[in-house]
């Protein structure tokens, strides 16, 4: 029962960064559609000419990913997320939040080097093609979810706060303690403090 609690606890530590898309989903929305579909018109550009062209698109398609398209926008993409968190603002508050954000920046890291070898792999052989196009895709659809999940580590709004809202609240804390040091002259016995 104690190790079902645990992984209940990690996994709402997990979807913490969720709340940032809450507060902001049109921002969430705008940055997605841009980098995802954007980043891919390498791929869904030709295909869409092609197809209304009324010329074959399946072999095109092959191609293109075959020549490293997929493999290159998961680098991309990725690296943009990496990249971001190193930068990001208002962060360092949460010891649960700067973990997450180095534990996902690091397995997006690694994960990046996955792309890297398909396109290797791709272009040292002699026979053509090596690495399935399903499995890029499957690359391709994982490197969109951890990009996605990246993105929520731009904005303070899970557990991380910035150094003014804790510089504010602190002073708000001894306000308060001030206001009650002056309302109370005496202890519960009547002895003067």
């Amino acid at each position: 029962m104690e190790v079902f609690e645990i992984m209940k606890a990690v996994m709402i530590q997990l979807c913490d960064p969720f709340k940032s898309i809450k507060e902001q989903p049109y921002q969430f929305a705008v940055w997605w559609l841009v980098a995802n579909v954007l980043g891919l018109a390498g791929i869904w550009l030709p295909l869409l000419i092609l197809y209304f062209s009324k010329k074959p698109v399946y072999t095109t398609f092959q191609n293109i990913v075959n020549a490293g398209s997929l493999a290159s926008f998961c680098v991309v993409v990725l690296a943009e997320g990496v990249a971001s968190n190193l930068v990001a603002r208002k962060k360092g508050s949460s010891i649960t939040a700067i973990g997450i954000r180095a534990l996902f920046s690091i397995i997006a890291f690694i994960f990046v080097l996955i792309p890297v070898g398909v396109m290797i792999a791709q272009h040292v052989s002699d026979e053509g093609s090596n690495v399935s196009i399903r499995f890029q895709l499957f690359l391709t659809a994982i490197a969109i979810v951890l990009s996605s999940y990246l993105y929520c580590f731009r904005f303070p709004a899970w557990g991380e706060k910035d150094v003014d809202s804790i510089r504010d609240q602190e002073d708000n804390e001894v306000r308060e303690l001030t206001e009650k040091a002056e309302i109370q002259k005496a202890d519960d016995e009547g002895v003067k403090l």
